[in-house]
């Protein structure tokens, strides 16, 4: 599985965030269909042990302990075949990675839509500091000026 970190955005970089966006969700897609692709040649390679074990059952099958061949036995007689089971498990395994590698692909569509969203949000100074007019300016320096003297008259009463 995939580190989850690729998720993370860092609003303080959304042009960096973007640039590597592409190239991010590009790997990812293709691990995805090269995933795809090694489970449809597990699911091949199943279908394959199968047909061969049900020829193999039907033209020996003492050598599997059968003594009536019907279709329902021949079928029962490949599930239970080391090697049927053996493919029938690459088979999930490789199904597991693929639901794996389209859960980080649709997350980075997700994340697509959140470098969207940030981005409007920056353009409409969402993320901007509150500003005073000038009027109101004045008061806000006149206040932090009175506090800084306060705190330094009373350090140097209580003698720090």
């Amino acid at each position: 599985m995939p580190d989850t970190n690729i998720l993370e955005i860092n609003e303080f970089e959304l042009d960096k965030e973007w640039i590597k966006q592409p190239t991010t969700y590009h790997k990812f897609a293709t691990k995805l269909a090269e995933s795809k692709h090694r489970l449809e040649e597990a699911k091949a390679k199943t279908e394959l042990v199968k047909a061969e074990l049900s020829s193999e059952i039907r033209t020996d099958p003492d050598l599997f302990g059968i003594t009536k061949v019907t279709e329902s036995v021949v079928a029962s007689t490949i599930l239970l075949q080391d090697q049927f089971k053996s493919a029938q498990a690459e088979l999930f395994n490789q199904k597991h990675q693929v639901d794996l590698l389209q859960a980080v692909v649709t997350s980075l569509d997700h994340r697509k839509r959140a470098l969207e969203s940030l981005v409007s949000l920056h353009g409409q100074d969402y993320f901007s500091s509150p500003r005073a007019d000038s009027k109101n300016q004045e008061t806000i320096d006149t206040i932090q000026k009175t506090s800084v003297r306060r705190k330094a008259v009373k350090n140097h009463n209580e003698g720090i």
